[in-house]
């Protein structure tokens, strides 16, 4: 867990957060993804898509680009609904 956390926090460093808000963030990303888990929380895949760009902005505090979104989804077999 530790050496996860860490990494995460680099890579929050790394994208220019202060140390101490990269430590809390990346705490913050692994500790819920390890409640998902530990929960066994079932969740619809569609529903969990439509929730990513609000996980990215609250965790990293920066508002996905719709081309990053796209790739993401692309990556994981996932097409967005039409917008009515």
């Amino acid at each position: 867990d530790a050496v996860r956390m860490e990494a995460l926090s680099r890579m929050f460093v790394r994208f220019g957060h202060p140390e101490n808000t990269a430590d809390v963030r990346a705490r913050t990303t692994y500790l819920v993804q390890i409640g998902y888990i530990s929960m066994q929380v079932e969740e619809d895949v569609a529903v969990r898509m439509r929730r990513i760009a609000d996980y990215i902005a609250i965790y990293t505090g920066e508002v996905p680009q719709q081309r990053e979104l796209d790739r993401f989804y692309a990556r994981h077999g996932y097409r967005p609904a039409p917008e009515v």
